[in-house]
């Protein structure tokens, strides 16, 4: 159907997965890049717990009771939201493909389902809305199983002379090891900046928030 909003540039990624013939997907943004070599995780796709599906957190918890989010039949696992500048899944897994066109179609259709996704109480839209969230809500409503990586990502600064500034998230393991560098405020300066000593800082929470 003819949509109120032109196809957005977020929205291709999930459509880009389904469409894929590839049966394990690594989706990286064009500014992250990977830190170890991604075969290290083909493993944890294979762990029952998984699901066949390894998504990694962004800072804001989810609207809880609003929207879309209050048909989630786990609300006592609702935590953060989802940093989507990487992605990984075994598509093998028939819940996992269903779960993807169902974040297709969240993504695809903003003039449907924006509000319903990230709409505040307040009328706002939570921060760095996209397609960040239509993965874990498509999964969560399918009720299908996945893993978040990690409680919490750590913060990149980019270091020069006395001063600081936000260069973007590292993502991490289990372990707090560093896995991809999305480096949403250094685009284009990424591997300059990996390749200068003292050029990055990562800032770790000591808890989750």
């Amino acid at each position: 159907p003819q949509s109120a909003s032109r196809l957005t540039a977020y929205a291709l990624k999930p459509i880009a997965m389904l469409l894929s013939g590839c049966e394990v997907c690594l989706f990286l943004d064009a500014d992250n890049l990977a830190l170890r070599p991604p075969q290290d995780l083909l493993p944890v796709l294979d762990d029952a717990s998984s699901g066949g599906a390894v998504f990694w957190p962004d800072f804001w918890n989810v609207p809880r009771q609003r929207g879309l989010w209050s048909s989630v039949a786990d609300q006592a696992g609702l935590q953060k939201s989802q940093e989507s500048g990487q992605v990984l899944l075994k598509k093998s897994i028939p819940e996992v493909r269903k779960s993807l066109l169902l974040a297709s179609l969240l993504a695809a259709r903003p003039d449907v389902f924006l509000e319903a996704t990230y709409g505040l109480a307040d009328g706002s839209l939570m921060c760095g809305y996209g397609d960040k969230d239509v993965y874990q809500l498509a999964f969560r409503l399918l009720g299908v199983p996945f893993q978040m990586a990690a409680p919490l990502p750590s913060v990149l600064l980019e270091v020069e002379g006395g001063s600081r500034s936000y260069a973007g998230l590292v993502q991490t393991d289990g372990q707090s090891e560093a896995l991809f560098m999305h480096a949403a405020h250094a685009k284009g300066r990424a591997l300059q900046l990996l390749a200068m000593p003292g050029a990055l800082e990562r800032c770790d929470f000591q808890q989750a928030a």
